[in-house]
């Protein structure tokens, strides 16, 4: 469905991104900064590589803002607001919640641009909006593209291309360091 998106839209795109990731306890790995490195190091670099792709360009610069709980059940960046500005003129927004209900869908994104509007909820299912008539694709199985991942990987071994450059995984690794940077101090950072 992500390919269908890809290919519905030019230009500069707006993409939101709205994640129901659900809680996961302080004491779990991925929540240990030296191992798991925290969920925006170990899990929101995959919606910004997701974004980036849809955009077709590097991030140059990162605002993040967290929901800040009384209780510290649960890190305050587990539950953030992240806004990515593109070098060539799109925006992405990423709503990144662990305190959600989980009986609502985990993704939904949305692309608005160049006369193009669409919506997706759980790789299940997309409605694409132009010219004045929507498009509905619907698949029984969630498809997040682990197939076609391990397809790439497998080819860029046997050919020796890249599957992924590495300036797109550096900017997106920079990139969740900067969100950090960011719920720190309160500012638009740089990439």
């Amino acid at each position: 469905m992500v390919e269908s998106m890809k290919k519905s839209i030019s230009g500069q795109v707006s993409v939101n991104y709205r994640v129901n990731a659900g809680v996961i306890p302080k004491d779990v790995w991925i929540q240990d900064r030296t191992i798991g490195g925290g969920r925006i190091i170990g899990e929101v670099c995959h919606f910004i590589d997701t974004c980036s792709y849809l955009i077709g360009s590097d991030v140059v610069s990162v605002y993040a803002s967290t929901v800040t709980k009384n209780d510290q059940s649960i890190p305050d960046e587990d539950n953030v607001n992240i806004v990515l500005n593109y070098a060539n003129g799109s925006t992405a927004t990423i709503a990144y919640y662990a305190y959600g209900d989980i009986t609502m869908p985990k993704e939904y994104i949305e692309v608005f641009g160049n006369g193009v509007s669409m919506s997706m909820t759980d790789f299940r299912e997309l409605f694409i909006y132009i010219g004045g008539k929507t498009q509905k694709i619907k698949s029984a199985n969630q498809d997040k593209g682990f197939v076609g991942e391990f397809k790439a990987f497998k080819e860029a071994v046997k050919s020796g291309k890249e599957a992924i450059s590495f300036e797109s995984i550096y900017n997106t690794t920079k990139t969740t360091f900067k969100i950090l940077e960011s719920i720190r101090t309160g500012n638009v950072e740089k990439v």
